[in-house]
């Protein structure tokens, strides 16, 4: 459970407000190795990423039948549930967790706060577990970044451009999901994402690929796409009901340098109409 304060204090209030909205993770420890949890107290439910459990393959794992939804009613893929020996300060917290690929870092939801009689103070910014001294929060280094990554096995023809099905990984599961992009870039020899607008959900999502080879290329489901960068609708002011697109925040240099490495890299027996349908592509 959270500290709560006196509702007439406004100040408590805004301090509240701006903890609620900073990212604060707890450190601690599974089966040697150091893991930095993100306590997410809006979120009801622990849970791991199925990637930290693959790691680990004395974890015990077993069938749920629990299902979450993510802020946008969208459905949260659930692989499986398990419970983790995390270790704080010496002391074991079983922590019981559904695991699942929609998410990349492990979240401490409510039940983990409420199981362990957690004390979040606001004030020192610290938070007390089982009655223990309180141990430190600390906030990202770096800001969190939303990543795309295929979703299932992917086939792409010689010479040809594809739609292929990805996801995007969640930061949180109260936090309402907004339109992204994904920005061109150069996968491997031969093959290339185009620049692709997605909407604010996580799964069954359609990345623009292209190959340049003769030889069909695959994707293996996991494969990182690059990152899902946030976007920003601009309006007209002289005209309201017509916005015009979205647009990348300062991006366009970068997709231009990155264009115009892989114009440059293109095999030399490359046709000019092939040349010009993958600068079109690019645009």
């Amino acid at each position: 459970m959270m500290s709560q304060h006196a509702a007439g204090n406004t100040s408590n209030r805004g301090s509240r407000k701006m903890q609620d909205k900073a990212n604060v993770y707890v450190k601690m420890t599974l089966l040697g190795k150091d893991v930095s949890c993100f306590v997410d107290s809006g979120c009801e439910t622990t849970m791991v990423p199925k990637s930290l459990v693959d790691r680990f393959r004395n974890v015990e794992i077993r069938p749920t039948s629990s299902k979450v939804w993510a802020a946008n009613k969208t459905k949260i893929r659930l692989d499986v549930e398990t419970t983790l020996p995390f270790y704080l300060n010496g002391q074991c917290l079983w922590t019981a967790a559904l695991v699942s690929e929609d998410v990349e870092e492990v979240m401490l939801g409510a039940d983990w706060l409420h199981d362990y009689g957690c004390v979040w103070h606001f004030r020192t910014g610290g938070l007390s577990v089982t009655g223990q001294p309180t141990v430190a929060l600390t906030r990202r280094a770096r800001m969190r970044c939303r990543r795309v990554f295929v979703q299932e096995y992917q086939k792409i023809p010689p010479r040809s451009q594809v739609d292929i099905t990805a996801r995007v990984i969640m930061l949180s599961t109260r936090a309402p999901l907004k339109d992204v992009m994904v920005e061109t870039r150069q996968l491997k020899p031969g093959l290339y994402i185009g620049r692709t607008l997605l909407p604010p959900e996580h799964r069954d999502l359609k990345v623009c690929v292209a190959s340049t080879t003769n030889k069909p290329q695959l994707l293996s489901a996991g494969t990182c796409l690059g990152p899902a960068l946030p976007v920003t609708e601009v309006i007209d002011a002289t005209n309201d009901s017509a916005p015009n697109p979205p647009k990348t925040d300062g991006n366009e240099e970068f997709v231009s340098k990155i264009s115009q490495l892989i114009l440059e890299k293109l095999p030399a027996e490359i046709t000019s109409e092939q040349r010009q349908k993958i600068v079109h592509f690019m645009q």
